[in-house]
């Protein structure tokens, strides 16, 4: 008689069903017990709630690119208040983006790659301003190597963009202000 025919099979398979289901209860239950625990300072769990999704559709607006506009002009980060920590922490000379006004997606995977041969992952995030990332990366020799080849490879690209958006944000911003 095969396994598969017998009745010890499907009952296997049924306890190993529910198993996983009650798992994953207690899993969401766990994660929501947590969740209320440590973001209860914030309020209350719908305005914690409405206060990430609009962080989602904040990431999600960008700002575009402007043709024929001076990024690297000082005069348009005098104003930190406009920027961003991480934007702060590429500031040079008074700039951000290192003192080019944007950052650049080659560059940071350049830099990610050359540090990293010499042992040091998460260079890439200090390029974009992301020092606390590139530390815990740094910490973790990349998650082992592969979080920083998926880094490199795949999510450096948004963040760069992420903070380019913030830069030009806080220039078109700057700007606008002065022609009034």
């Amino acid at each position: 008689m095969h396994l598969h025919n017998s009745k010890l099979y499907y009952l296997s398979n049924c306890f190993v069903i529910v198993s996983v289901i009650e798992f994953h209860y207690c899993i969401c239950c766990l994660s929501e017990a947590l969740i209320e625990v440590t973001l209860w300072p914030l309020g209350t769990p719908a305005s914690i709630i409405k206060s990430l999704i609009n962080l989602l559709q904040f990431s999600q607006m960008t700002e575009e690119y402007r043709e024929n506009f001076n990024y690297a002009n000082a005069n348009y980060y005098k104003d930190l208040s406009l920027l961003s920590g991480n934007a702060k922490n590429t500031m040079s000379d008074g700039i951000p983006g290192r003192g080019k006004g944007q950052l650049s997606t080659s560059d940071a995977r350049l830099w990610g790659c050359l540090v990293w041969t010499c042992c040091f992952a998460g260079y890439q995030r200090w390029y974009v301003g992301d020092r606390g990332l590139c530390c815990l990366c740094c910490l973790t020799a990349g998650v082992g190597g592969i979080g920083q080849c998926v880094d490199l490879c795949c999510l450096i690209g948004g963040r760069v963009d992420e903070v380019n958006s913030e830069i030009r944000s806080a220039a078109h911003r700057a700007y606008d202000a002065n022609q009034r």
